[in-house]
This record gives C-alpha cells, structure tokens and sequence, in this order.
C-alpha cells in the first residue's frame, strides 16, 4: 500500500488547510532535568512538517508524550518546556494546554486561528493511551478526536507502538505520514530492499528482545553486522563470557547464539565488542574503568560490575568496520545515556563511512545531530562521533547513519541557521590558537551568548587541528572544527597534501575548498575545485566552497557571473541532497577595507542559491547556507545577515581578534536584527 503524504489531507480549493485542525502526533520524548531540555533534536526534528502545515493555513494541535508518567499527572514529565521550545524554533506563540483531551486542550484548539499551533500536555498523563485493553484505547481516541479532523503521523519512534494515539486515532480521522516518517520509510526500503554493498548494520538498545524482528529481516540483508548497546552483553554471554551484572537476558541466549551461528552459515561479519566500559553501579558519579570483553568480572568490581559502554578498542574496530562499508545503519542506543562520566575513547565509532555515498534520513545529524544550533556537548553514549550523531533516535526503529540534511541548518522562521566561519589563514601556532579558542569562548560566554542561535566554525591551520580539536572535546566549547583545504586525492605520492580521510578522523566537519587565495596563488582551476568538492564528501566532510570575482572580473562582466559560472563547475556531479555550504567571496573586497553592499550581496547569493537548487535540487538548495566573506566587521554584518540569502559570513583578519570576532558572531544583539 502506497504511504500516504500530506498531499493527501482532505485539502480545500486551492490545496489550502485553512480552517483545518490537524493533530500531529510527535515523538517529542526529550530528555529533561529540572525542567530544562538537554538535547531538543526531536523537536527539531518535528519542525519540517510543522512549518509545512502551518504554511498551508491548517490549525495544527500537537500531541507527545514524555516518559513513563504512568497513566496520571506528573509535574516532572509535563511537556510545557516543549512547548516553550517549540515557540522559540517556529519563532511565533505556541499555545499550551495544561491537560490531554479536558476543558484547556478544548479551549487552547477552538482559538487556533489558520496557522497558528498549540501543544497538548503529556498524552501519558491519561491512562487511556496505553491501556493494555482495546476499549480502554479507543475510547480515548475517540476523545483526542473530538480535538482535530485529520492526523498526520509524525513520531518515528513510536508509530510501532499499539497506542491510541498511533493506532486508535489513526482509524478515526483521516490519516497521512508526515514528512520524517516519510523520509525514513524511503531510508528504511534503500536500506533494507536496495543497498549498496558492503552493507553494514550497528544494532544498539538495551534488550535483544525488543530487536528480534530486526534482527531477523536484516540477518539475510546484511555483510556486516556490528552489536552494541545492553544488547552487547546478552551477546558476549552467548559466547560464554561472563558479564557481572550488566543488562543480561537469559531467556534470550538461544536465540541469540542461533543468530551467531546464522551468520557464520551465511559469510556474515559479525563484529561483537572486544572490551568494555565497566562502573561500580548504575550512577553518574560511579567508579569506572575499561575491561576486555572476556573479563568484564576481572576488575575491581568483580561480579558486580556494571557495564555501561563499548571500550575505545571496540570503538576503533566498528569505526574500520563501518569505514570499509558502501552503506551503514543503525538502530538503538549503544550506551547508558543516564551516566554522566568522562569519556574513556576516542568517538568515531558511528560516523559515516567516508566510502559511503549517504542517503538522507530525516532524523538528521543532529548530530551528527547534533549539527548543529545542536547541544553537541552531551557527555553520554561517549562513544558516538558527536558532530554526526542523530539526537535521540528512538531505540524502536531503524535509522540510517549516513548523509543527508541537517536538521541543525534551519532554525527559527524558517531561516537557515546562521554560521560565522572564523578562517586563520597562515596565522598562529598551536600555543595561541589555543589561547584564541579559550579567550573567544569566554568572552561569548560572558556576553551570555546563546550557542544555539549561531553556529560558530574555527579554520585553523592544518598544524593546529588535532591541538584545537583537542581543546574543543576537553572543555566541551560548542565550536564546529573545520580545515582551511584537502587534496582531491585520498591517499598516495602528495607531498604536503592532506586527505579528506585524515581530516575526518580529526573530527573536522567542514573544509574550505576553492578560496580565492587558493585560486590566485595555487592557480586551482574549477575542475581541481569540483575534484576536491567530490573528495570531501566522500569523507562525510561539508565543503565550504568558495566563489567570487575580482575587480576585474566585477569591470568585464559584472557581479554574478563568475561566481555562478565557478558554482556551477565545482557542483557538477554532486548528489541530489547533498549537504554543503556556499562562501560568496568579492576578491576586490578582501583585504581592502571595502565591502559589496548587502543589497548587491544579496543579489549575488541569490543567483548562487538558483544555481545550488538546480544542481541538488531545490529541497537541499533551501538547507544550503550561503556565506558572504569580504571584509566583513562588527559594523557591517548585521546589514548583511538582514538579507533573505546571506546566512552567515566567512571572516578572515577579523577572526583572530578575539573582541571584533565575538562582536561579528554576536550580531543578533545589534538593533534592528
């Protein structure tokens, strides 16, 4: 049966939702402490098909739940803060009821104007949602309909759930998938029906009870299949290891030992943990220390030992595992994410493989992430590349791991997230990028900067990278890490050059390729340019990739010309979706004091952002980030960020004094923006 869309709502004339009341059933489960939200990637992840209603004119009325309040009223689990973030992420009012199906919900829905959203309070707090008898559902189905006159069912990691609001209300009111389920049904047949082999799987989450069925379906599908999470344990003791007292379910060991001995029947490398993250207890402050796999009771916890987290070894091996694959997934958390503790390895274990040519998933990096205006800095799941990690992907479900939108580039009204690129050049050693690092960050930080309204990237030279990087993970600065060039070539007789793959493992996230210096000096021709876009994507890089005329060029031909002409070169070949970002640079403009005026970098960007939607489609060219760099200062940024098509900016001298740099990544603060 074909999934049904959006487009299939019950429209008015003109295919308008005005005056339509459309129940959008969220995975909004965010993790909470004292009320304050510690990673919103799931809200984030709810805004394409949220903005998509409310463009449409329809009355949109959101309903989640949040943890396991058992069927009654529980402060400690309300969705208020949700609906507080949501507010701030759609940028308009978001109404909030202070019950379910009562009096508020009715009252906060019959003043929806078109347009307008409103938030239900936890669909958990009455007992109707998960009640164990089908009466006990529907009947509470039936009065959540009373509230809408279409569903759109948006929360991925709940639509395998039999509950009234997944199941029941599904049955009542005319239905449609929204737009993340709707991309990670597409994953799930590329990953599951058509994949690009070698294919490789990473199982995570606590039981093998809950992954039976997807251990079965992807048993016959897979080359390689990579176990972590509390899983792993139920794995290893299948084996014959013992596991003190980590999450263990016996009654499972057959069945998991029947799934060993089918991949070795079918050529299957199962790739299971060769050590392992041991606590003295289940808590954030415990005692812990690294173990082989096959003496997890061989510490100073004995059999009491709790495990917790793959080791570094094992992170390195599933990093090679997923490296040397064409196509990887995952599904499932792969550690305790309820134990804050400093991270014992390295975290490369869930990045993409840069062989990987990526297909999108709607859950986004976010991150990835992550990604992000993405609260990147959670220190759980310590093993996960935290700049590609995708925040709270529900255990439930199968998720791809690979490339695609980022759902950290949109942000509130509908506009990409802003990115300040801080590029060094040939300027300080790894002593003072660090002094750099530290003052920018506590500057922002005194200035009460908000992270998550401005990404903020730092190019440092190549010799400062891993110092910088370092510097990064340690004192958890939100800043993304990026290099100022890459070789188009992978590996081989380069002297001096460096690879994409070396990048990655230094946990960059982006590359500056094509900068002006670069074409002036090296004499980089387009085709080198596209050469070294395509290399950088092979390595789950975004390329910043740099355009722009000189004055001559601005004299001869105008403004556009030849930046569109030198764009469209360097996206030739490059995927549909594809995830990367675009630096308008005026070559007479660097250097020199001087500045194009917003107006005419308005007029350029816009002509990039034309030629970006017809070279990866006009989805992605939405997403894409369009940079202005030249000359940019404190004093005139804010003029630029006013324009619909400029997105952040690609500082040069600027970004090495720490006052001016701050100012310029704290432009929102100016009047009038």
């Amino acid at each position: 049966m074909p999934l049904r869309t959006l487009d299939t709502l019950p429209a008015r004339a003109g295919g308008s939702l005005a005056g339509t009341r459309v129940i959008v059933r969220c995975d909004l489960n965010v993790p909470l402490r004292d009320g304050v939200i510690s990673d919103d990637g799931r809200v984030r992840a709810s805004l394409p098909t949220l903005n998509a209603l409310i463009n449409q004119g329809a009355r949109v009325v959101v309903c989640s739940h949040l943890g396991r309040p058992d069927g009654a009223p529980d402060p400690a689990f309300s969705l208020a803060p949700v609906a507080q973030r949501l507010s701030e992420l759609l940028g308009k009012p978001v109404a909030f009821a202070r019950d379910t199906v009562g009096e508020s919900a009715h009252e906060a829905v019959a003043a929806l104007a078109d347009g307008d959203v409103a938030v239900l309070e936890n669909l958990r707090f009455d007992p109707g949602e998960t009640a164990k008898d089908d009466a006990g559902r529907r009947e509470f189905a039936g009065r959540l309909a009373e509230l809408g006159d279409a569903l759109v069912s948006d929360g991925f990691g709940v639509v395998h759930r039999k509950q009234a609001s997944v199941y029941e209300l599904a049955e009542l009111l005319p239905s449609a998938a929204g737009l993340l389920i709707a991309a990670e049904v597409d994953v799930l047949d590329r990953l599951t029906e058509r994949p690009e082999r070698p294919y490789a799987v990473v199982l995570g989450g606590s039981k093998v009870s809950d992954k039976l069925g997807v251990i079965e379906h992807l048993l016959p599908r897979v080359d390689k299949l990579l176990v972590g999470g509390g899983m792993m344990f139920t794995f290893l003791a299948a084996q014959g290891h013992k596991v003190g007292k980590s999450l263990l379910e016996t009654d499972q060991l057959d069945t998991v030992r029947r799934y060993i001995a089918t991949a070795q029947e079918r050529g299957i490398e199962l790739v299971l943990p060769v050590d392992a993250v041991v606590a003295a207890s289940f808590a954030a402050d415990a005692d812990h220390v690294v173990a082989d796999a096959d003496a997890l009771e061989d510490t100073p916890f004995g059999a009491d030992g709790l495990g917790l987290d793959i080791g570094p070894r094992t992170a390195e091996q599933f990093a090679d595992a997923i490296r040397s694959a064409r196509r990887s997934s995952g599904t499932g958390r792969w550690a305790c994410s309820r134990c804050r503790r400093s991270p014992p390895a390295p975290r490369p274990s869930r990045r993409r493989s840069p062989r990987s040519t990526g297909c999108p998933s709607s859950a986004g990096r976010l991150r990835r992430g992550g990604a992000t205006a993405r609260l990147r800095r959670r220190p759980v799941r310590a093993h996960l590349d935290r700049r590609r990690r995708q925040p709270g992907i529900p255990g439930g479900q199968t998720t791809a791991r690979t490339g695609g939108a980022r759902m950290g580039a949109v942000t509130t009204n509908g506009r990409r997230l802003p990115l300040i690129a801080g590029n060094w050049k040939m300027n300080l050693d790894h002593l003072q990028a660090v002094a750099l690092v530290q003052k920018l960050h506590w500057a922002l930080k005194d200035a009460k900067h908000e992270a998550g309204t401005v990404e903020l990237a730092v190019f440092p030279p190549f010799t400062d990278i891993r110092t910088v990087q370092t510097l990064l993970d340690a004192d958890k600065i939100p800043f993304s890490l990026g290099a100022q060039d890459l070789s188009a070539h992978d590996s081989g007789a380069y002297t001096g050059e460096v690879s994409g793959q070396f990048l990655a493992k230094l946990d960059c996230r982006y590359v500056i390729i094509g900068h002006s210096e670069r074409r002036a000096y090296h004499h980089e021709s387009d085709e080198v340019v596209a050469a070294k876009v395509q290399a950088a994507l092979r390595h789950g890089l975004v390329p910043v990739i740099c355009v722009g005329e000189t004055a001559e060029d601005l004299e001869e031909h105008g403004a556009s010309a030849v930046p569109v002409r030198q764009l469209t070169a360097a996206l030739n070949g490059v995927a549909a979706g594809a995830d990367i970002v675009v630096a308008y640079e005026p070559v007479w403009a660097i250097g020199s004091g001087q500045a194009a005026t917003p107006e005419q970098a308005q007029d350029v960007c816009a002509k990039l952002r034309e030629v970006t939607a017809a070279a990866i489609g006009g989805d992605a060219a939405d997403r894409t980030r369009i940079l202005y760099g030249g000359s940019v200062k404190s004093g005139n940024i804010a003029g630029f960020m006013r324009e619909p098509d400029v997105d952040g900016a690609l500082v040069g001298g600027a970004s090495l004094v720490v006052d001016e740099f701050a100012a310029i990544v704290r432009y929102q603060k100016h009047v009038g923006v």
